[in-house]
């Protein structure tokens, strides 16, 4: 393996690079970053962020921030925020980590949730999407870090981030499709501890409250 890695000079290169310059900024893929542009074809939010600053209640946020819109167009507010008792976008082809590791990550969605390469651990709320031929193809995302990171507060979501690394949304079952509405009729399915989708929300919630 040694004897691999020193035949190329390029793996020496890398070595020197990830040593005294952070990975992300190495693999951070600029033509992705120069490519993109925040029009929306449908925004909702017209009000300015919240911060859960270090409280770890972003599932609290999320929900209360959803249900604020509703409140402000009852007491015609501008702006209101329930009590609550650093780069901008994401996209899959953001970083190229592949290229400053000379290696394949061939992990699915799947796989990586098994072995814990993903895990849900935040929760925010999409106030906008930009559609193109009937199909969505970047989502804008309201987050709780405050208005200082971020534009303002506000994130976007590539179609492409949100496929690899969305894992559960609460919508409205009114726009589920019909497969998935006959489901609720069905016997709920209790996951075992050990199961991700079971098990990783809970340990967030259980190490942060």
């Amino acid at each position: 393996m040694q004897e691999a890695f020193d035949s190329k000079p390029h793996h020496r290169q890398m070595q020197n690079a990830v040593t005294v310059t952070a990975v992300d900024n190495l693999a951070l893929n600029r033509a992705t970053v120069t490519s993109l542009d925040d029009s929306f074809i449908c925004k909702l939010d017209d009000w300015s962020v919240t911060n859960q600053k270090r409280s770890g209640r972003c599932w609290i946020f999320a929900g209360t921030n959803l249900l604020r819109v509703g409140a402000m167009k009852k007491m015609n507010l501008k702006d209101f925020e329930f009590s609550q008792s650093y780069i901008f976008f994401w996209d899959s082809r953001l970083f190229d980590y592949e290229s400053v590791y000379g290696t394949r990550f061939t992990l699915n969605k799947a796989d990586r949730l098994i072995y814990h390469q993903s895990r849900m651990n935040h929760a925010m709320l999409f106030t906008g999407v930009d559609v193109v031929d009937d199909q969505p193809r970047r989502w804008r995302v309201e987050n709780s870090w405050s208005n200082e990171s971020g534009r303002k507060g506000f994130f976007i979501m590539d179609d492409s981030w949100f496929d690899e690394f969305m894992f559960e949304i609460a919508a409205h079952k009114s726009y589920l499709p019909e497969d998935l509405q006959k489901a609720l009729t069905l016997k709920p399915i209790v996951l075992p501890p050990w199961d991700p989708m079971g098990s990783l929300a809970y340990r967030e919630f259980a190490r942060t409250y």
